[in-house]
C-alpha cells in the first residue's frame, strides 16, 4: 500500500484529533518501523488496519466509520492534489474513468502502485453498477470515497454495496450508485461521511 496513504491518514488524525493522539495509536500499533512513512514508499495493509483499530480504540468510534471519515478527507485531498482527475465530467463518467484514467495515471506516477480494480457498468443514464476487485479488504474506503466523491460533485446518489466471496485471493464488492434527482428549487441532500471528524 503506497505511503501516501498512511501520510494521509497521520495528517487526519493529526488535525481532527490531536498530535498526542497520533502518538498514541502509533505506540499502540507497534509498527516496525515507528510509523516513519513516506509517501512514495510501500508498507503493508496490516499496518493501516492497527493504526485504524487502534484509533478506534482510543477514540471510541466505530472503525466502519472512522474509514468512512478518512475516505472523506482522500478524496478532498485527491482533488486538491489532482483536480486534472476531476474536470470536465459528471460523476458518473468520472467512476467510469477511475480504472481506465485515474488509475493508469497513478501508476505512471507511483510504477509500483497496485490500487483496486473497479469495472463499470452504465445501467441507464442514471444507474452505474460498479464491482470493486482487490487483495485489501478495503471495500468500506471505496464506499466513503463513492459517497465523498458524489458530494464535492454536489450529486445525491442511493448507494448499495453488495460483499461477495473472496475470489481468486481478491475481495470482491459490487456497488449499485442510482443518482438522486431533485426538484430545482428543492433541497439537495448530498451523501456524507457518516460522521465529520
Amino acid at each position: 500500500m503506497k505511503g501516501i496513504i498512511f501520510t494521509e491518514f497521520f495528517d487526519l488524525v493529526a488535525e481532527r484529533f490531536s498530535e498526542d493522539v497520533l502518538d498514541e495509536i502509533i505506540d499502540r500499533s507497534e509498527l516496525p518501523h515507528d510509523g516513519a512513512y513516506t509517501a512514495v514508499g510501500n508498507y503493508p495493509f496490516e499496518e493501516l488496519a492497527s493504526l485504524l483499530g487502534s484509533l478506534a480504540g482510543v477514540s471510541g468510534l466505530d472503525a466502519e466509520e472512522l474509514v468512512s471519515a478518512f475516505a472523506g478527507h482522500l478524496a478532498k485531498t485527491f482533488a486538491t492534489k489532482f483536480p486534472q482527475f476531476f474536470e470536465n465530467k459528471s460523476f458518473i463518467e468520472f467512476l467510469e474513468s477511475v480504472d481506465s484514467h485515474v488509475h493508469v495515471e497513478v501508476r505512471k506516477l507511483y510504477s509500483d502502485a497496485n490500487p483496486p480494480e473497479f469495472r463499470t457498468r452504465r445501467l441507464n443514464d442514471s444507474s452505474i453498477e460498479m464491482e470493486y476487485r482487490s487483495h485489501r479488504p478495503l471495500a468500506g474506503l471505496a464506499e466513503g470515497l463513492i459517497r465523498a466523491v458524489a458530494g464535492a460533485f454536489n450529486q445525491p446518489i442511493e448507494l448499495t454495496r453488495d460483499d461477495r466471496k473472496k475470489d481468486a485471493g481478491e475481495y470482491v464488492s459490487v456497488f449499485g450508485i442510482n443518482l438522486v434527482t431533485v426538484a430545482k428549487d428543492g433541497p439537495v441532500d448530498c451523501p456524507k461521511p457518516a460522521i465529520v471528524l
